[in-house]
């Protein structure tokens, strides 16, 4: 092999590198593609999520926090209604996180989006969380086309 088709070669290799590591992920692992692009799919929600603010008290609770409270309300009626304030607002932060990821599908889709605060169409109108929820869209089309693949090829 010539010096100048070595060089080709690497700059080749290096500029598929640079631009193309998702396609060459792919071709080589159909499955950590896809486990690279959930992950990725993820953080841009959560970030976005981040961004709009969520709902108040969204944010976890410190993982010593049982450990704060008293020793009084250990047990009893205090516990009970301590695990069920738990279990709401966790239920609460769900059906939020859901309403926000389902405007930002339907945003990315080219759809109009009609949500019900002002804090939320404010936030779907700026053209920033528009292009976010198009990206997030284009993840879970190739998300899919990966699933379809590797369903394809039995696993």
């Amino acid at each position: 092999m010539s010096l100048r088709s070595t060089l080709f070669a690497l700059a080749a290799v290096a500029t598929l590198g640079l631009s193309g590591c998702d396609a060459i992920d792919e071709m080589m692992d159909p499955a950590a593609a896809l486990a690279k692009r959930k992950m990725k799919k993820q953080d841009m929600i959560s970030t976005l999520y981040a961004e709009y603010g969520g709902i108040a008290g969204s944010e976890e609770a410190p993982a010593n926090a049982a450990a704060e409270a008293p020793a009084a309300e250990e047990g009893g009626v205090m516990a009970f209604a301590n695990a069920l304030a738990d279990s709401v607002m966790t239920a609460v932060k769900e059906t939020d996180r859901a309403g926000f990821e389902a405007y930002c599908e339907q945003l990315g889709n080219g759809e109009r989006v009609v949500p019900l605060t002002p804090k939320a169409r404010e936030f779907f109108a700026q053209p920033s969380t528009a292009a976010t929820c198009r990206s997030i869209n284009a993840l879970t089309r190739e998300i899919a086309e990966l699933e379809a693949k590797i369903a394809s090829k039995g696993g």
